[in-house]
C-alpha cells in the first residue's frame, strides 16, 4: 500500500488573500490531503470575518490529513503580528518565513 499523498500550504502574507483562498478550499472535499501551514488564530479570525463555517483541525507528521468539506488541517506556525486584511505590517515578516520552513 503506497503513502497517501499530503500537500503542505502556506498561507502566505496574513494581510493577504492566501489566507482566504486557503479557507474557501476546505469547502469542497478533497481527493489528496492538504495541510495549512499557518497561525491558527489568523485562519480563525479570516474564516470569522468571511462567515465560513470551516472547522480547523490541529494536524501533525504521521496523521492523516482532513479531506471532507467543511474541516481543514492545521499546522499551526506562532509569530503572526496582524490578522487585518490589507494591513501589511512587518512584525509577520518572520512569521511568514517560518512557515515556508515548516512546509
Amino acid at each position: 500500500m503506497s503513502n497517501p499523498v499530503v500537500l503542505a500550504l502556506t498561507a502566505g502574507e496574513p494581510a493577504g488573500i492566501g489566507p482566504e483562498l486557503c479557507l474557501q478550499l476546505a469547502l469542497e472535499s478533497r481527493t489528496c490531503g492538504v495541510v495549512v501551514v499557518a497561525s491558527r488564530p489568523l485562519l480563525e479570525a479570516r474564516a470569522k470575518q468571511m462567515n465560513l463555517a470551516v472547522e480547523l483541525r490541529p494536524w501533525q507528521p504521521g496523521e492523516a490529513p482532513e479531506m471532507k468539506a467543511g474541516l481543514l488541517s492545521v499546522l499551526h506556525v506562532e509569530g503572526c503580528a496582524n490578522d487585518q486584511p490589507g494591513s501589511l505590517d512587518t512584525g509577520s515578516s518572520a512569521y511568514v518565513v517560518r512557515t515556508l520552513e515548516v512546509a
